[in-house]
């Protein structure tokens, strides 16, 4: 995650804080979150933690934290080139564009 004053700030996995603030401005940073993405043709996806699929768009080429749906905190480094991510702690697939 990068602040505005440039500091870039590494989350560990399983921290739980919905924000961080920067050590560097005391700027507060929330933790952005992966989300749903539409249903395609009206259906639901099959149940089971290995059936959730999550989508998350990255913001930076840099290391980036998100929260998954179960809120475990999940990193990217700069040279993450696959299409999806799976959470260790629920299951699910995050895809990531």
């Amino acid at each position: 995650m990068r602040c505005d004053c440039g500091l870039e700030i590494s989350i560990p996995p399983g921290d739980e804080r919905d924000a961080i603030n920067c050590i560097r401005c005391g700027r507060t940073l929330p933790i952005p979150a992966a989300g749903t993405p539409p249903l395609l043709n009206d259906r639901a996806p099959a149940s089971g933690p290995s059936a959730t699929m999550l989508e998350y768009t990255q913001t930076t080429d840099g290391w980036e934290s998100f929260r998954c749906q179960c809120g475990r905190t999940l990193q990217l480094s700069p040279a993450f080139a696959a299409p999806h991510i799976h959470c260790q702690a629920c299951g699910a697939t995050i895809q990531v564009h």
